[in-house]
């Protein structure tokens, strides 16, 4: 398809987009059951039934248009997710394979947020406007699905980060000798 007006190149994205979310739809609910935290099995399932739903709307859109969808790899999110799916491989600890998923899911909602936000603005331009009002509520809900996934990382982040803390064996800075102690007036801070 040659990309010389404004029809071509949203409908060449709607299929970049549609690409994008067969495979998110696919590979969430796999990588879901490697995950240990709850939260975070909850929060993929519920992006792979989103990405099923975006999928299908964006499918409807081709049809409605008189355009095939079709079967291609998105090579941007291919790639997240096989970057992905190695460094899970590459840990046997169930904390840092769960920070490692949730930033690589935040890599795809941040890629995918930029595809539809772009996708939204082309549509708006052809006159387009319902399609661009819709594209533009998957964007909010990819930033949302961002937020989200955040917040579970700053759940796991300490735990992740000191293993003794997954234990209740972390002691507070304030139990160990010379930490977070005030300086004395005159005093500076020494280091190793």
């Amino acid at each position: 398809m040659k990309l010389n007006c404004l029809p071509e190149l949203l409908f060449d994205q709607l299929h970049e987009l549609h690409a994008m979310e067969s495979q998110v739809a696919r590979s969430l609910p796999v990588l879901s059951g490697s995950v240990m935290n709850v939260r975070l099995r909850k929060l993929l399932t519920e992006r792979a039934l989103r990405a099923r739903d975006r999928r299908d709307w964006l499918a409807d859109q081709m049809m409605r248009h008189e355009r095939q969808p079709e079967t291609r790899m998105h090579l941007a999110i291919g790639g997240i997710l096989g970057a992905g799916n190695k460094h899970l491989a590459e840990t046997g600890d169930p904390f840092m394979r769960d920070l490692l998923m949730i930033r690589h899911c935040i890599r795809i909602e941040q890629h995918a947020a930029r595809a539809y936000g772009f996708a939204s603005r082309l549509a708006e331009s052809a006159g387009l406007t319902a399609e661009s009002g819709r594209l533009a509520s998957f964007l909010s809900e990819l930033i949302e699905a961002g937020v989200r996934f955040r917040s579970i990382e700053s759940e796991l982040s300490p735990a992740a980060l000191f293993p003794r803390a997954r234990a209740g064996h972390m002691k507070t800075g304030a139990d160990h000798p010379g930490r977070n102690r005030p300086l004395k007036p005159n005093q500076t801070q020494k280091t190793r």
